[in-house]
């Protein structure tokens, strides 16, 4: 059985105020357990709206706009707004897998989603869905399966933000004297624009681009028959995408060989008083994008070209804190490509064991109960009880919660967290992160709004780490 939700007029203070229901938006579903409403509605709210109290393992399906296709899977009692679908727990389906299923063929309901402004699924895609009712018996073995599969994905993301985290905090280390910037100096300064045209001996040699997440990739051509207008791309050099430097794309060409890119392309050199690995970390760091960002031109598309590159600056710490940084910096490299390596290998074995699992040759050895026949009886059966059922089922909860008193409470702000927990002392990220129920990347987020507000950053250069402190008044 599934149903809809629905959100009480926002509007009135008395459908919201002192509410002891839980709610929650379609923002919650993030193909995780549901551990926490968004908010509380009253019982009035409830009942002057679409809204329904979606039971404990509930799997829920948001329906439109950036969260189309994500799911979530119910830890207690709660209420939806209308962009979600729920389906209800069943007998017949375990709800981890029914919630893995979803994940399995999320790409398939996307591409049945309509309108162009807001693309979005409704409930009745969500009715019209085939289920693969396999076994119980292969449903829990499916369920064991990818749940192991899906923790080591989830480690190793949290592996790799922390090694995101590590790498910039030992990058600031590299621009900060204490708790001062170094001086900076102008890009310029170190730096010269490559505009050098091959002309006719373009035969042979590589042609390339570059791309924010792989760096030097092989430019794609079309039906381009020559390449005679081509800039020269020397080893060392920078090239950049002007209209997409922004997000990343620049990357340094470390062949031997001499290379050519398109006259879209920005190729500039750096001389020896500048440590190339330094600049690249530079302009991919959040400073450095914040300068890109402020740099750009252009109406319709922004673009940064090498006149306003070279008039934008760098902390200098000199060649040798450079050098340096270049060798920490590294170690951080070496170890995002093999996280890199690792996430590949990964997301191969889960869309492989989602195959697997959700292939009815891999358990058609497992006999079912009884006939397919009376499967669908039984099916119909539970669907027409459920039915009868879920109105008084959705007024039984609501007295129980207020007979049991189970108002629950949104969580404390996180500068109490940290008051309460560290005081005046100062505390690293992952501290505090076993300190709260944060995801940890909604922590970073938050960590990362309150810094300089509410929180200071300091670097321990006897430590080589990054601490936060609480901001006094």
């Amino acid at each position: 059985m599934t149903s809809s939700g629905g959100t009480p007029n926002t509007n009135k203070k008395e459908f919201w105020e002192n509410g002891d229901i839980p709610w929650i938006n379609s923002g919650a579903l993030k193909d995780s357990i549901i551990s926490e409403p968004s908010s509380f509605i009253t019982k009035l709210g409830l009942i002057n709206s679409s809204a329904r109290i979606f039971p404990t393992n509930t799997v829920l399906i948001a329906l439109t706009g950036s969260t189309l296709g994500k799911v979530g899977l119910l830890s207690f009692d709660c209420c939806t707004n209308q962009s979600i679908t729920g389906i209800y727990p069943s007998k017949f389906l375990n709800h981890n897998y029914l919630f893995f299923y979803f994940l399995f063929i999320r790409e398939n309901l996307i591409k049945k989603a309509i309108g162009a402004a807001q693309p979005h699924i409704n409930k009745r895609t969500i009715d019209e869905t085939l289920i693969p009712i396999a076994p119980i018996a292969h449903q829990k073995k499916a369920v064991a399966i990818l749940q192991d599969v899906f923790r080591q994905i989830k480690e190793l993301m949290e592996k790799s933000d922390k090694i995101s985290i590590l790498e910039a905090q030992a990058f600031n280390g590299f621009i900060q004297n204490g708790k001062k910037t170094y001086p900076h100096k102008l890009i310029g300064d170190f730096s010269t624009q490559r505009t050098e045209r091959i002309g006719r001996e373009w035969e042979g040699k590589r042609l390339i681009g570059v791309s924010n997440t792989t760096g030097i990739t092989d430019l794609r051509i079309g039906r381009r028959k020559t390449f005679e207008n081509y800039k020269m791309v020397y080893p060392g050099d920078f090239i950049y995408n002007p209209m997409r430097i922004n997000i990343g794309s620049i990357a340094i060409y470390d062949n031997q060989e001499i290379a050519l890119t398109s006259p879209d392309y920005v190729v500039f050199s750096i001389n020896n008083s500048l440590s190339r690995k330094f600049l690249l970390n530079y302009l991919k760091s959040s400073i450095g994008i914040e300068q890109i960002n402020n740099n750009t031109r252009g109406s319709v598309r922004s673009r940064l070209y090498y006149g306003a590159l070279e008039k934008m600056t760098i902390p200098y710490c000199g060649i040798k804190c450079q050098l340096k940084a270049e060798t920490v910096l590294s170690h951080f490299a070496q170890m995002k490509e093999q996280t890199n390596d690792l996430f590949n290998n990964l997301r191969s074995i889960r869309e492989k064991s989602f195959q697997q699992c959700f292939s009815e040759t891999s358990y058609n050895n497992v006999p079912f109960k009884g006939s397919a026949e009376e499967l669908v009886v039984s099916l119909k059966k539970e669907m027409k009880a459920n039915a009868i059922l879920f109105k008084k089922v959705n007024k039984l909860k609501i007295e129980s919660m207020a007979r049991k008193n189970t108002k629950q409470q949104l969580p404390k702000s996180l500068i109490e967290i940290i008051d309460a927990s560290f005081g005046n002392k100062r505390f690293t990220f992952d501290s505090l992160h076993s300190k709260t129920n944060f995801q940890y990347d909604e922590l970073k987020e938050e960590v990362f709004e309150l810094i300089d507000k509410k929180i200071l950053l300091e670097f321990d250069e006897k430590e080589q780490r990054m601490f936060l402190k609480l901001k006094r008044p």
